[in-house]
């Protein structure tokens, strides 16, 4: 059984989870995108068969390749609605790598219904977690078609250090000039990040006392590091943040085994999951944890591998940041059983996900109805429209 996969934006995670995918069973990914921005830079390590092509010969492309299940990348863009068109037509069966979420975000009837319509043209999905399962039930798919583990990095990557001596650990800290003791967060610098809320609330620590000295040290790059820098000088922490910049893949995994914590602050619930929660728990660093994050009801136990917060409130950030420095948390535990539990999210959990959709998608087919191809045609010619 072939299974082919819609490639729209081909990352380093992407990568490490077709690699595995690829060893338990046919697949070849066909890549109709560019790569995208990251917060560091990786090297490339395909060990899957893949195709790049443009965009405007998918359809031929898929024609010619004519694999026993398609699975595609959600069903928002041009491109996807492209390839589930061809499916339809060829009557290939349809799955979906799907991480969105219900929660926090307003919703339309309108667009619920046109959702529910495409949705409904999947035979199988693959999700991130408990928030995704419940978004496409939401929308109609049966959980028996539903598998988890889309969401998944290269563990072993992350967790490469372990067993360091002090001394080597402190060799690395001074390689990499990285404070004693250390927040760490790795993101692009775009708005739903929340950088800005996130050195807000650093700001009320300091201004507390700054238990035990924790410095703020944050990792990537992006449209919003202008008004970051401004905002670090007007509250003075020049000398306490610091921006690395786009950092090497190489070098991610110590500046997570060194943190004392790991921290994402991000407010907008389109932050579906957030990768770097599974890199930070893979490396043994205890989790900080916007409730917005789709990964937060996953992954995170409060109190026992880190901490969940509310990105609209900063002082109870910030209280976790005091209670943190002053050492009332034992991070050592908290470290080891965030290692534990991201264990559990591997990549053969993706792999294992992968094969269980497409399997049943092949012995369970959804026959498309009349209206989601006169849907999808709509959308499309909107599209050429605008």
């Amino acid at each position: 059984m072939k299974a082919c996969c819609l490639v729209t934006d081909m990352a380093p995670y992407h990568e490490a989870r077709f690699n595995a995918a690829a060893e338990a069973g046919d697949l070849l990914v066909l890549d109709v995108g560019k790569d995208i921005e990251t917060a560091y830079d990786a090297p490339e390590s395909v060990r899957f068969p893949i195709i790049k092509v443009e965009q405007a010969a998918m359809e031929a492309k898929l024609t010619e390749i004519r694999p026993d299940v398609l699975v595609v990348p959600g069903w928002g863009s041009v491109i996807a609605q492209r390839a589930l068109l061809w499916a339809m037509r060829h009557d290939c069966p349809l799955v979906t790598f799907s991480d969105s979420q219900l929660e926090g975000l307003p919703r339309s009837v309108l667009q619920d219904l046109v959702k529910r319509r495409l949705v409904s043209a999947f035979s199988a999905a693959q999700v991130a977690g408990a928030r995704a399962r419940r978004y496409l039930q939401h929308f109609g798919l049966p959980s028996a078609a539903i598998s988890e583990g889309v969401d998944v990095v290269d563990n072993a990557h992350f967790a490469q250090h372990a067993g360091l001596s002090a001394i080597d650990l402190s060799e690395a800290r001074a390689r990499l000039a990285l404070p004693e003791r250390y927040l760490f967060s790795v993101n692009r610098f775009v708005a739903q990040k929340n950088l800005s809320g996130l050195i807000a609330a650093y700001a009320d620590y300091v201004a507390a006392g700054q238990a035990g000295g924790l410095e703020l040290v944050i990792a990537g790059d992006g449209e919003l590091r202008v008004e970051l820098e401004a905002q670090i000088l007007e509250s003075g922490l020049c000398g306490k943040v610091h921006l690395l910049g786009r950092v090497s893949y190489s070098d991610l995994p110590m500046l997570y085994r060194l943190a004392d914590a790991f921290v994402i602050a991000s407010n907008s619930h389109s932050e579906t999951w957030g990768l770097a929660v599974n890199e930070a728990m893979a490396a043994a660093c205890p989790v900080l944890v916007s409730n917005s994050c789709g990964s937060s009801e996953d992954l995170v136990e409060d109190g026992a591998n880190g901490f969940t917060f509310s990105a609209d409130d900063p002082a109870g950030l910030s209280d976790i940041f005091s209670k943190m420095g002053a050492q009332q948390f034992d991070l050592a535990a908290l470290g080891a059983r965030a290692e534990a539990k991201i264990a559990q999210w591997d990549l053969d959990f993706f792999a294992a996900g992968f094969w269980a959709a497409v399997r049943h998608a092949k012995q369970r087919p959804v026959a498309p109805s009349f209206l989601s191809k006169l849907l999808l045609r709509a959308l499309l010619f909107k599209s050429k429209l605008n």
